[in-house]
C-alpha cells in the first residue's frame, strides 16, 4: 500500500496537491490519509470542491472510496455546481446479489 500520510508530511506544501494525486489518495490512501483529507473538507469549500471534482476521475473499481467520500460530502451544502450522482454504467450488469 502506498503511504501517501508520509509523502504528505514531506512535501513543501500538501495544499499545491495536484488533482491526480488527490484522486489516487481517494483510492488508495490509508486511515491516516483519509483523517487528514477529512480535515481538509471540513475546514475548507475550496477542499470540498476539489474532493468533488477528484471523485468524478476515481475508478469504477474503487466504488466503495467513491461512495464513502459522497456520504461525507452530502453534509455540506456548498455543492459548487459539482453533480455528486454518479453514473452507475458499471453497476448495469451487477449481480442481483450483491
Amino acid at each position: 500500500m502506498i503511504d501517501f500520510a508520509r509523502s504528505l508530511k514531506r512535501a513543501s506544501s500538501p495544499d499545491e496537491m495536484t488533482q491526480v494525486e488527490l484522486v489516487n489518495l481517494i483510492q488508495h490512501g490509508g486511515t491516516d490519509d483519509w483523517r487528514w483529507l477529512y480535515g481538509k473538507i471540513r475546514q475548507s469549500s475550496e477542499w470540498r470542491a476539489r474532493v468533488r471534482r477528484a471523485l468524478r476521475q476515481v475508478d469504477p473499481v474503487f466504488v466503495g472510496s467513491r461512495r464513502l467520500w459522497e456520504t461525507l460530502l452530502e453534509e455540506y451544502n456548498d455543492q459548487d455546481g459539482c453533480d455528486l450522482r454518479v453514473s452507475k454504467w458499471w453497476l448495469e450488469d451487477e449481480p442481483s446479489g450483491i
